[in-house]
C-alpha cells in the first residue's frame, strides 16, 4: 500500500478491507496478475509513476489500446470521487470493471515497440492504470492463493 502507507491506520484498514472484499470477485486474481505485468513493464522501462502525464489518445493506434484508454477515462472520475470520500471498496470495484479491456490490451498490443513515441504513450496508458490502482493498493504486492 503505497498511497498513504501506514501513516494513517484508519485509511490503511479501509484499504485492506476493500482489497479483502473485492478479492472475492472471480475477476480479481487475473486482474491482479495483469496489474503486475503492467507494473513490471513500467519498472523495466524506468517510468516514474509520480509523473502524472496523461497518455495522448491521438498517438494510440490499436482498437485494444483505444478501448483501454476510453475505459480508464470513463472510470477515473468515478474512482477519484469515491476515494475522496474513503470509498475504497466501491472505487476498487469500479477499477475491476476494466479487466476485459486490460486483457484485450495485453492480448493485442505490444507495448515495447521500436516507435518511441508510440511506446511512450502505451507506457503512459499503463502508468495511468497503475496510479489509479495504487490509490487503493499496490496489487503487485499481493500474494496469489497457494503461494508462500
Amino acid at each position: 500500500m503505497r498511497s498513504g502507507g501506514l501513516s494513517n491506520l484508519a485509511k490503511t484498514y479501509l484499504r485492506l478491507s476493500a482489497v479483502a472484499s473485492v478479492r472475492k470477485n472471480p475477476d480479481f486474481e487475473p486482474l491482479a496478475a495483469a496489474f503486475k505485468r503492467a507494473a513490471n513493464l513500467l519498472k523495466q522501462a524506468k517510468v516514474d509513476l509520480s509523473n502524472g502525464g496523461a497518455p495522448d489518445k491521438a498517438v494510440l493506434k490499436e482498437p485494444a489500446e483505444l478501448a483501454l484508454y476510453d475505459s480508464l477515462v470513463a472510470v477515473e472520475g468515478e474512482v477519484k470521487e469515491k476515494l475522496a470520500c474513503d470509498g475504497y471498496e466501491p472505487g476498487l470495484r469500479a477499477l475491476v470493471a476494466i479487466k476485459p479491456h486490460l486483457d484485450h490490451f495485453f492480448d493485442k498490443v505490444m507495448v515495447m515497440v521500436e516507435d518511441e513515441q508510440l511506446k511512450v504513450q502505451r507506457l503512459s496508458l499503463l502508468a495511468k492504470l497503475v496510479r489509479l490502482f495504487n490509490a487503493v493498493a499496490d496489487l503487485s504486492e499481493l500474494q496469489t492463493p497457494g503461494a508462500n
